[in-house]
């Protein structure tokens, strides 16, 4: 097994959300996979197209993440919580 590396326990979950860019021209579904205090993983189709830095909007009453990704796999974008 690999050493844990993260500074916040996930929490599993699968959680409709909306990635959305900084200047809102794209938005696209996604599924909140897991998620900590400090970041997330998420499932979407063509992870390519999602931009480095963006705004994960986890409920459409506003509540939302600034989100740096970390990392891309075939489906999946892991994202570290930013403060802006």
């Amino acid at each position: 097994m690999g050493i844990e590396r993260r500074k916040a326990k996930r929490q599993t979950i699968h959680y409709s959300a909306l990635v959305v860019t900084t200047d809102g021209k794209l938005k696209r579904e996604c599924v909140i996979e897991d998620i900590s205090a400090t970041g997330a993983k998420i499932s979407i189709e063509r992870p390519v197209d999602v931009p480095e830095e963006f705004v994960l909007f986890l409920s459409e009453r506003g509540s939302k993440r600034f989100c740096r990704v970390t990392w891309r796999t075939e489906g999946q974008v892991g994202v570290t919580f930013r403060t802006m």
